[in-house]
């Protein structure tokens, strides 16, 4: 809130604050564009609300990340010392005593090290090891010298290069995300007075003292506040409020006894502990689904900038990318559209097309420009391909929600690129033959394959040659059989083979087809029972041996069944 350039973290603050559109000076709020400019005296100075005296000397430094408000160097400029003038960073003294080191503008002290490789990012001036040398001892040394192997003493401690301290300790709350490289604590276990212990082994502090407190190991201290909706997502350790309470002049009373009136200045404003400021923009878009506190416009209301006044939402000022479209806070994408059609009432925000516009292909044209369809046939922006030729009216289509014209309902192609006729003048799809049904995505033929389309021998050439071409029930182009006997699917969800040598796929279905009998070599051929598959499989199918082979003794391969006897029986003692 202060006058003057600033970068300020992003932390919340409860207290009182300077209206939107103004700025504190001198501890007075007063219109942002009535603040002073700051100058400073020194040269190749210039003022800031977030400087550090710190990273503008010269030399090795590592500083900490604090805004200080005041006169700082330029860009481009240092201190040789504390109180002396800023000078080009290029006069700052840049020799390395150190054998194997060099200067530079940008180090770290813990990514040179032997051994440690996850730092945190900051930049240090001054001198470090050449690329290829590592620090040990104060030493740089060709990094394939450092030393690989580290032991701990304690049987239940790991040497790793990313530890941290204060997260391994018993009871730990709120932590640095810090790498340190040494022995720690393994997963599982926590230190206590310096030996690591099973982490249930840790003494718990779960009395609290506070009425309608409870003891966690994840709470946080922001967010049971009464009216403080938006915290940084960090768990401490300690004494909260229990479910359904929050913390008002720190004690824990029911949420729903917290304060909920507070004034807003502003017009057309009221105040939420849910609210959005990307939401209440006039055109916002896509905005984050986060909470805030504060002040915010009334339903119906909009900011055209962050700092300005609640509006009316219809008097907000917006443009459009297509100069044939208008921005309204009522428009139907239904109502735009070409053709006519029964539209829900309902009212979006956004940009249309004008009046005397449609949109076609996501642009607004000239609706007299809106495609012409023939005969029976309608302008839809989500037909599919696959629903106007008659042998593919009732059959699961991957070429969906296309924008074109399209049969209108009860009506479709005899074959692609003919007109739309009535569904009932569609040719029967058993080719004329009354007496022959076929099942889902199949035709009748009177002169078909030797061989059905079947996934698992798709793309392998038919052994079996006939004069004379056999009739029957076959897939429809792009389907294959299941398996053999089974039904018709589309051929880019055929099973990718998830059997053996010598073994079909069977799955439960309508009518479902017999496992063959024998499964086990252990069956007799004469005596066993034929089964169907279950349903109760998590795939509704599995694997079984073809006719004519069974499964061997201790193995999961099928064999045929006359080769059944060359494998002895295992019992129990023999090997």
């Amino acid at each position: 809130e202060k006058c003057g350039s600033k970068l300020c973290p992003s932390i919340c603050e409860t207290g009182c604050f300077c209206k939107p559109g103004y700025s504190r000076q001198s501890g007075v709020c007063l219109p942002t564009s009535q603040c002073l400019p700051l100058t400073c005296s020194g040269e190749n100075e210039e003022y800031t609300n977030c400087g550090s005296s710190c990273s503008e000397l010269c030399g090795s430094k590592l500083c900490a990340a604090v805004c200080q408000p005041g006169c700082f160097c330029k860009a481009g400029f240092n201190r040789l010392t504390p109180d002396g003038p800023c000078v080009p960073n290029s006069l700052c003294p840049s020799k390395c005593t150190g054998q194997n080191e060099v200067f530079t503008k940008c180090g770290s002290s813990c990514r040179e090290k032997c051994g440690s490789n996850l730092c945190t990012q900051i930049c240090e001036t001054g001198c470090y090891c050449k690329p290829g040398y590592s620090r040990q001892d104060g030493v740089c040394i060709p990094t394939s010298q450092c030393p690989t192997t580290q032991q701990c003493s304690d049987p239940n401690e790991m040497y790793t290069q990313c530890g941290n301290s204060c997260r391994e300790k018993c009871g730990s709350k709120l932590c640095s995300q810090i790498c340190e490289v040494g022995c720690f604590c393994k997963p599982g276990y926590s230190r206590k007075n310096g030996v690591c212990i099973p982490t249930s082994q840790c003494p718990a502090k779960e009395k609290c003292s506070g009425q309608n407190e409870i003891f966690t190991k994840c709470g946080n201290s922001c967010r049971e506040k009464c009216g403080d909706n938006i915290c940084p997502t960090i768990c401490q350790v300690g004494c909260y409020c229990k479910p359904g309470y929050s913390r008002q002049d720190g004690v824990c009373i029911p949420t729903n006894q917290c304060p909920t009136t507070e004034e807003c200045s502003g017009d057309n404003e009221i105040y939420t502990t849910c609210g959005n400021s990307c939401r209440e923009k006039c055109g916002s878009g896509i905005c984050p689904a986060i909470c805030q506190t504060g002040c915010f416009c009334k339903d119906g209301y909009s900011r055209a900038t962050p700092d300005s006044p609640c509006i009316p939402t219809d008097q907000c000022p917006a443009t459009c990318s297509d100069p044939n479209e208008v921005y309204t806070n009522c428009g139907s994408s239904c109502k735009e559209k070409c053709g006519s059609r029964i539209c829900p009432a309902l009212c979006e925000v956004g940009c249309f097309c004008k009046p005397g516009y449609s949109r076609v292909k996501n642009v607004c044209v000239p609706t007299k420009k809106c495609p012409t369809c023939g005969v029976n046939e309608e302008y839809t922006y989500c037909g599919s391909g696959c629903t106007d030729p008659c042998y593919l009216k009732d059959a699961l289509c991957k070429d969906a929600c296309r924008e074109g014209c399209f049969c209108k309902p009860d009506y479709s192609r005899i074959s692609d690129g003919t007109p739309c006729v009535p569904d009932s003048q569609c040719p029967p799809i058993d080719g004329g033959s009354t007496n022959t049904t076929c099942g889902p995505y199949e035709v009748y033929t009177d002169c078909g394959r030797d061989c059905q389309t079947q996934c698992d021998t798709m793309g392998v050439k038919c052994p079996i040659v006939h004069i004379v071409c056999p009739s029957g029930c076959y897939c429809l182009p792009g389907y294959a059989r299941i398996y053999e006997g089974g039904c018709c699917v589309p051929q880019d969800i055929c099973p990718s083979s998830p059997c053996g040598d010598n073994e079909i796929w069977l799955e439960c279905g309508d009518p479902p087809q017999p496992i063959p009998c024998p499964q086990n070599c252990l069956e007799s051929p004469t005596r066993c029972t034929s089964a169907l598959p279950s349903c109760d499989l998590p795939a509704k199918g599995a694997c079984y041996c073809k006719q004519g082979y069974a499964r061997a003794p201790g193995s999961t391969k099928c064999v045929p069944i006359e080769d059944c006897s060359s494998y002895p029986l295992k019992t129990k003692g023999t090997f």
